[in-house]
């Protein structure tokens, strides 16, 4: 039972330490879960669009949304550098 737990927390560790899905850019008539602020879909994945709301590249959205500017795609978004980021997530709140 003690090496099933230390096995479960390795398993966790591992997952946190990789980069958190994005998720594939969706057609309006697609079905399955979505993020409607980024257009991107994952499907029935729950855990993928939980671990998405969780990126930086949803918190830009979110930010630029708020403020009626257009949102960025995933390939948009890996052109910004970090101090680009960190920007528009804190000067527009």
């Amino acid at each position: 039972a003690a090496a099933a737990a230390a096995a479960g927390a390795a398993a966790d560790v591992q997952r946190k330490a990789e980069p958190a899905p994005i998720g594939k850019p969706v057609a309006p008539s697609d079905s399955g879960l979505r993020c409607s602020t980024c257009n991107v879909g994952f499907g029935t994945d729950r855990g993928a669009m939980r671990d998405h709301y969780r990126t930086d590249l949803h918190r830009v959205n979110l930010k630029l949304k708020a403020k009626s500017l257009p949102t960025l795609d995933s390939d948009e978004f890996e052109l910004l550098g970090p101090e680009e980021r960190k920007a528009i997530i804190t000067d527009y709140t």
